[in-house]
């Protein structure tokens, strides 16, 4: 591949990661909000089932998703940087604020496990339904 080729095609691995990144943060974050929300797991929250099957099944592989796409915007920046300093910046700024993203996330999800613990639910604990108050 001659080298103009292979610096475009770089740069374009670089934009679909980043903007995968960006969709997968939005998206793991309105995940982690509706998994903090006890209504959410309930019947009466209003929320169709599906929905609620698809964030139990679905938050923590989308989650390790993310994380292999920001390793690999962090290697490919560090292994090829881009020869502007200006966009090197950027981009060292775009993938701080992702890694920023997943750490908010991360630590949301640890803060809801914790809390279950120390009140007596298991460790991944929802309500069934509101009126039997069965953990899940």
């Amino acid at each position: 591949m001659e080298p103009k080729r292979k610096a475009t095609a770089a740069k374009l691995t670089r934009v679909a990661l980043t903007l995968l990144a960006l969709a997968l943060a939005a998206l793991l974050f309105y995940f982690v909000l509706l998994r903090e929300n006890q209504l959410f797991w309930m019947n009466v929250g209003g929320y169709p089932v599906w929905l609620r099957d698809v964030v139990e099944f679905t938050y923590y592989p989308l989650f390790f998703v993310n994380l292999a796409v920001l390793i690999s915007l962090s290697i490919l920046l560090l292994a090829h940087p881009p020869n502007s300093a200006k966009i090197m910046w950027v981009e060292a700024g775009m993938i701080s604020f992702l890694w920023g993203c997943c750490g908010v996330i991360f630590v949301m999800t640890i803060a809801n496990n914790v809390c279950n613990i120390m009140e007596g639910r298991p460790l991944h604990g929802h309500f069934l339904s509101e009126s039997d108050h069965q953990w899940r």
